[in-house]
């Protein structure tokens, strides 16, 4: 029996070895963390991020135009349908243009796709007007001084470039009745007046037509836009170009019109002509 002041001494309790062996398990897996860490750090095999350039897209700016009534143009049939240029330049003119000479191409060389705009150093800001009216035409400067430039129109040219709506009073629109209905003719030609629209002729239709639709909207080849702003007031119209020589419109209406197009809604406004822009190369930025 041990005196006082002494311990008796015997094994270690079963629980303390278990405690002291976890701890040193404690020790040894953070130790080990701590080098892969530091390996990682100084011989670089730990993954970095990648930092990705910003790409910032340049927007292409339009280039300058000038008003219709500045350009001076010469039209060209460049394809093998005959009477192009001559169709062509009849719409130029209508939208303003001038118009000096109409004839087949005379570079003797073939021109592919849509056509070519032609022009001299003095005439780069003209040269943008007329390609802004056709979609797919491409530049070309020659060394001519003055500022005129030539519409060469190659073997894939359709058409201009549409013309947005025309404004409701530009233009002159008779309004024509073929139902039984008295005075249908007079109580919409009242309203589109109302609305904007300049009146011409009114009442039973001329052609003695009898329509069962909505109605008709009858225009020449310089009518369409015209003929679009109608259209904007009543749905259903049908669309008709006839041989007219001028912007006038006809609205021939029948049997199932009832209704107008509420004005806030038909009145959207015009889309702008497109304008042609320079090739422009993306840039990136770090």
């Amino acid at each position: 029996m041990a005196e006082a002041g002494e311990f008796e001494e015997g094994p270690v309790p079963r629980r303390g070895r278990i405690r002291h062996g976890l701890t040193l398990v404690l020790v040894a897996a953070l130790l080990g963390g701590g080098f892969y860490g530091a390996y990682n750090r100084v011989w670089g095999s730990e993954k970095k991020p990648v930092v990705q350039p910003a790409c910032t897209p340049v927007t292409p700016t339009p280039p300058p135009t000038v008003k219709a009534g500045l350009v001076y143009v010469n039209v060209f049939n460049a394809s093998d349908r005959a009477g192009l240029a001559d169709e062509t330049a009849r719409l130029l003119e209508h939208r303003g243009f001038h118009v000096i000479s109409v004839k087949n191409d005379p570079v003797p060389r073939s021109v592919q796709g849509v056509g070519e705009v032609r022009y001299g150093p003095n005439g780069a800001t003209v040269a943008n007007t007329i390609a802004a009216q056709v979609d797919g035409v491409k530049l070309v400067e020659d060394n001519r001084a003055d500022p005129s430039v030539d519409l060469a129109l190659g073997p894939k040219f359709q058409h201009l470039n549409p013309l947005p709506p025309a404004r409701p009073g530009s233009f002159t629109l008779n309004v024509y009745n073929t139902t039984w209905k008295p005075g249908l003719a007079g109580d919409t030609a009242a309203a589109l007046k109302k609305r904007g629209f300049r009146i011409g002729e009114v009442g039973n239709d001329p052609q003695k037509s009898f329509i069962t639709t909505v109605g008709v909207l009858r225009f020449g080849e310089f009518g369409k836009p015209a003929a679009e702003r109608v259209a904007l007031q009543i749905k259903g119209l049908k669309l008709v170009e006839d041989n007219r020589k001028n912007s006038s419109v006809d609205l021939v209406l029948g049997t199932k019109f009832d209704s107008f197009v509420p004005k806030a809604q038909a009145t959207v406004p015009p889309k702008p002509t497109p304008t042609p822009t320079r090739e422009s190369r993306a840039g990136c930025t770090p």
